[in-house]
């Protein structure tokens, strides 16, 4: 009995000291106080230029409803699409842009096909140049006369800019796949020939008002010129009020956290160009209204407005990362990366020191350590192989995010299903295989894939590491403190995983996906290759660490009435 009340005085009651727990969050309060002292203000306008209104909207109008009469949807690739092409290259050139096709390959939602796009060139004094782009493909259904009327508007700018001067060089693009996520705007900003001093693009012309018009990459790639972004803004608001992108914080950093953005002005950044889209219908694409006279109208003299009010000395900054904006302000994403940072840092210090400890006391078990790498491997493989069946042509996913109206393929849904019930299998296995008496030690193996993931992430997307610090936090602390029961263990991890859930939630509400293709629209993303083998790696760590651990928390919490014969767990905020 003696040996035993002994054994018990020198067992520590957990794996965490409290005190350099809480002295580790000291770099945060630093942190915060330089983001307070990093705002700055957002950026003004430029004069813009007041175009004479000489766009004809009725004539936009009949050349839209006479390209979906004789060529129906226009799936890109299809003979439909080509024979608009004709008519758009026929048409510039009538109207002095020297006209040329280019063509590539690509994969759509209908498969690998061989796309075109026709570039209108009309010189100038200046080789510095400013473009509008429109795509001219639709597909069955809703989105039939997409691309019809953005083409029609197209055309009729041709014909208005015919006969007026412009110091610039001019670029009317009309581009395919845009129902397929923007492939031809993808294709055309590598070849494009530069200096471009801003593009504009034509996206749902003729839909009804919802959301901000002006549309810019809002997340964590590139960024547009903010003063080409806040010019748009303005010229926009003249014609249809509202035209900035008004998003709240957590949509903010959900958005720099999980970059998905729908429309062509997405694939300009990354290229080094600068470009906004006017959309009066918002992000996804969406069916026109039946009375598209004003919305038609109003874009044509926005584009008008934008190229005479851009003709002049204006020359856009190099794109640059998206800041966060906050009440008028903004506040770089530098200041984010260093609050985010330090509020890992007492991660690190738990899970290393909990390591430490567990191997003084002689209490480290391996299998913590075996656990989740096994999982990540896992579903690392699985991620690859969901790339593999696209490759395989098995299931047709573009690049680029297509438009969710678009999408309709069972395949994608039921592989999503699949992939998803192996991934939790599999998981599972992996957290089995740590299980043992009792969980002294083996936790401290736990929190350090907790920590290492947490620092994968942060070096790939910083922002994206700012949705692991609370769940990681908690499951850390309860791995270390021990003795937490299966309803503490479930309470603290439904609140941790509380912006997780709400981010995961964000793109299907905002773009209208149904919860069963949400399913298939991921796979889409995962197989197309728009997810990248970094942020694939990242994800797979951070979902590997998480989950085994809370599997293993489950198991070896104890049963009521009992602690496991340890010492009551210390709390991580009270000696």
């Amino acid at each position: 009995m003696a040996t035993e009340a002994h054994r018990l005085q020198l067992v520590p009651p957990g794996l965490l000291e409290p005190r350099l727990y809480r002295a580790a969050f000291a770099p945060a309060l630093l942190a915060v106080v330089v983001l307070a002292f990093s705002l700055q203000d957002q950026a003004r306008s430029i004069a813009s230029e007041l175009a004479p209104p000489s766009f004809n909207a009725q004539r936009a109008i009949t050349i839209a409803d006479q390209i979906v009469e004789n060529d129906g949807s226009r799936e890109s690739g299809s003979l439909q699409d080509d024979r608009t092409a004709d008519l758009v290259q026929a048409r510039l050139s009538t109207f002095g842009f020297g006209a040329a096709r280019y063509r590539f390959d690509a994969t759509t939602l209908n498969g690998k096909r061989t796309l075109t796009n026709v570039v209108g060139v009309r010189p100038g004094p200046s080789d510095r140049r400013l473009l509008i782009l429109a795509s001219r493909d639709g597909s069955d259904g809703k989105l039939e006369r997409a691309g019809a009327y953005e083409t029609g508007v197209l055309l009729e700018l041709a014909r208005v800019l015919q006969g007026r001067a412009f110091e610039h060089t001019l670029v009317l693009a009309s581009t395919t796949g845009g129902v397929d996520g923007g492939l031809g705007a993808a294709e055309l900003a590598k070849s494009l020939r530069r200096p471009v001093d801003g593009i504009l693009v034509l996206r749902n012309v003729a839909a009804a008002r919802e959301g901000a018009p002006v549309l810019t990459v809002f997340d964590s790639r590139l960024e547009p010129d903010p003063v080409f972004e806040r010019t748009i803004e303005v010229l926009t608001a003249a014609d249809i009020p509202g035209g900035s992108e008004n998003r709240s914080i957590p949509a903010q950093l959900v958005r720099l956290a999980f970059p998905l953005g729908l429309g062509e002005q997405a694939t300009f950044p990354s290229n080094g160009l600068t470009a906004a889209a006017v959309s009066p219908g918002g992000e996804p694409l969406a069916p026109p209204v039946d009375a598209p006279f004003d919305p038609v109208n109003s874009i044509g003299q926005i584009a008008l407005r934008m190229l005479t009010t851009f003709d002049g000395s204006f020359q856009p900054a190099a794109p640059q990362t998206k800041p966060l904006a906050v009440a008028g302000k903004s506040i770089p994403q530098w200041a984010l990366t260093l609050l985010i940072g330090t509020l890992l840092i007492p991660l690190l210090v738990a899970a290393i020191d909990g390591w430490a400890r567990a191997r003084r006391w002689r209490q480290s078990a391996v299998r913590g350590l075996l656990a989740p790498p096994i999982a990540f491997v896992w579903l690392l493989l699985l991620g690859l192989l969901l790339r593999g069946i696209a490759l395989t042509g098995l299931i047709d996913a573009p690049s680029l995010p297509p438009n969710p109206l678009a999408f309709s393929a069972t395949a994608p849904i039921v592989i999503g299903f699949v992939i998803a019930l192996l991934a939790l299998v599999g998981v599972v296995v992996a957290a089995a295989s740590a299980r043992q008496g009792t969980p002294k030690g083996g936790e401290s193996g736990f929190a350090l894939w907790l920590a290492a993931a947490a620092v994968v992430v942060f070096v790939i997307n910083p922002i994206a590491a700012a949705f692991l610090v609370l769940p990681f936090h908690l499951l850390a602390l309860l791995l270390l403190t021990g003795g937490a029961s299966r309803r503490k263990v479930v309470a603290m991890t439904v609140v941790g995983l509380a912006p997780i859930a709400a981010a995961a939630t964000y793109y299907p509400v905002v773009l209208g996906i149904p919860v069963l293709e949400t399913v298939g629209y991921a796979v889409l993303l995962q197989a197309g290759g728009f997810v990248g083998l970094l942020a694939l790696v990242g994800g797979c760590l951070a979902v590997a660490a998480g989950l085994s651990a809370f599997l293993h928390l489950l198991w070896t919490a104890p049963r009521p009435g009992t602690t496991n014969g340890l010492a009551a767990p210390l709390s991580p905020f009270r000696p």
